[in-house]
C-alpha cells in the first residue's frame, strides 16, 4: 500500500433484507455534471483566469 492510500471498508446496509430497485448510477459521462458557480462576477482587473474545463472519462 503506497504512503496515503486508504482502504475502505463498505458500510453495513440498514435495509440488506429488502430486494433492490434495480438501476445503473452515472453510465455514461454524460450522467454527471458539475457547474461551479463563482461567488462574484470578474471585474476585468487583477491577476485572475477563469476558465471554462470539459473533461471526460477521467477517473479522478
Amino acid at each position: 500500500m503506497s504512503h496515503g492510500t486508504k482502504v475502505l471498508t463498505p458500510l453495513p446496509l440498514l435495509t440488506a433484507d429488502l430486494p433492490g430497485i434495480g438501476g445503473k448510477i452515472k453510465v455514461f459521462p454524460e450522467d454527471f455534471e458539475v457547474e461551479e458557480i463563482p461567488a462574484y462576477q470578474p471585474s476585468g482587473q487583477g491577476a485572475y483566469l477563469y476558465l471554462w474545463l470539459e473533461k471526460r472519462d477521467i477517473e479522478r
